[in-house]
């Protein structure tokens, strides 16, 4: 079990320094990872797809605390989505990310299974 961690924890910084590159240089980001501006609605498509599988999959698991970290990540992908279309059209991702970390909120403050 501790080696599965450690693995997790190696991803998870891997990810979190890909997330850093992608605001810092978003071309070297992209080439070094195979992507590319033609094919990010794509992708953006793949990952709401998932981000909708794991919810589900977070609610047949029926376990507060993952489904509050889920909707907490969900939450802060809205704010962070809010802030980058502040000139533009913030609202719609403001509201879900709010919205997302108020559900994220009250399942944290639950003690047993979601459903």
């Amino acid at each position: 079990m501790a080696l599965v961690r450690i693995i997790g924890f190696a991803a998870a910084v891997v990810l979190l320094g890909y997330g850093v590159w992608f605001e810092a240089n978003p071309d070297a980001a992209l080439s070094v990872t195979y992507h590319s501006y033609e094919t990010l609605p794509a992708v953006m498509g793949g990952r709401y797809f998932f981000f909708g599988a794991m919810l589900i999959a977070a609610i047949i698991y029926a376990d507060t605390k993952v489904l509050a970290v889920l909707l907490a990540g969900f939450g802060g992908l809205g704010l962070f989505d809010a802030v980058l279309y502040m000139s533009t059209t913030p609202l719609p991702h403001l509201a879900v990310g709010v919205l997302t970390l108020a559900a994220s909120l009250y399942f944290f403050q639950q003690r047993k299974t979601a459903c």
